[in-house]
C-alpha cells in the first residue's frame, strides 16, 4: 500500500511583500502579537488600499474604488470571522460588516441591497445595480445619501481605511486566546494551507 505525499506549505513564499510564510510560522510560535497585526495590517493595505491612493492622485475611479473595497470588506469580515473562505457566505459578510462598524452604520437598512447592488453588481457586471449611484467628483458630499442610494466613494475608502487601523488596534489591545486572535489564526491557518506546492 502506497501512501500519497501531503505537499507542504512553500516556507519561501511571500504572504506579504514584507513576510514569508516562514516568518509568519515564526510569529505565530513566538507568539509576535505586534508583529502579526503589523503584518496583517500591511497585508490588507498594500494588496487593497496603497494601489488605490496611488490611483487616486492621478484620476478617481468609483468603479475600481467600490470593487476593491467590497474585496476588502470581505477579506477584512473572514478574518474577523475566522473564516476559511467567504465561498457562499458574501451577503452574510456585508451583513455582519455594516453591523459592526458603526462608521458605516446608515448602511445597515440596505446591508442587503448594497451587496446584491454594489458588491455583486460591480464584482460580476462592472456597473452597479438596483439604482445604486457613484460619487466619485465630489469628495465633500456625505458618506451615504440614501434617499438617493448614492455613495461617497472617496470617503467610503477612508472610512475603511480607518476599520483597517481598527482592526489592527483591536489585535493588540486584545489576549492570544482572545475570539479575536483565534479567529486570525482559524483565516492564516487556510492561507498558509493554500500555499502547499
Amino acid at each position: 500500500m502506497s501512501s500519497i505525499a501531503v505537499p507542504s506549505p512553500d516556507p519561501d513564499l511571500w504572504l506579504s511583500t514584507r513576510v514569508r510564510v516562514k516568518r509568519y510560522l515564526e510569529m505565530e510560535a513566538a507568539p509576535d502579537l505586534p508583529g502579526i497585526a503589523k503584518f496583517v495590517h500591511h497585508r490588507f493595505a498594500e494588496r487593497y488600499l496603497l494601489p488605490l491612493k496611488h490611483i487616486r492622485n492621478e484620476d478617481e475611479n468609483g468603479f475600481l474604488t467600490m470593487g476593491v473595497c467590497c474585496l476588502l470588506i470581505e477579506g477584512l469580515t473572514a478574518f474577523r470571522e475566522g473564516w476559511a473562505t467567504t465561498e457562499g457566505k458574501s451577503k452574510r459578510a456585508f451583513k455582519l460588516f455594516f453591523a459592526r462598524e458603526s462608521r458605516f452604520a446608515a448602511f445597515r437598512p440596505f446591508d442587503e441591497d448594497f451587496w446584491k447592488g454594489v458588491r455583486c453588481g460591480i464584482l460580476h457586471q462592472g456597473e452597479t445595480s438596483r439604482g445604486w449611484r457613484l460619487n466619485f467628483t465630489n469628495p465633500q458630499g456625505p458618506l451615504f445619501d440614501a434617499a438617493n442610494k448614492k455613495i461617497n466613494c472617496s470617503l467610503f475608502l477612508s472610512e475603511l481605511e480607518a476599520v483597517l487601523q481598527e482592526y489592527h488596534d483591536d489585535l493588540l489591545r486584545s489576549g492570544w486566546d482572545d475570539v479575536i486572535w483565534v479567529h486570525l489564526r482559524t483565516k492564516m491557518k487556510r492561507t498558509i494551507e493554500d500555499c502547499k506546492s
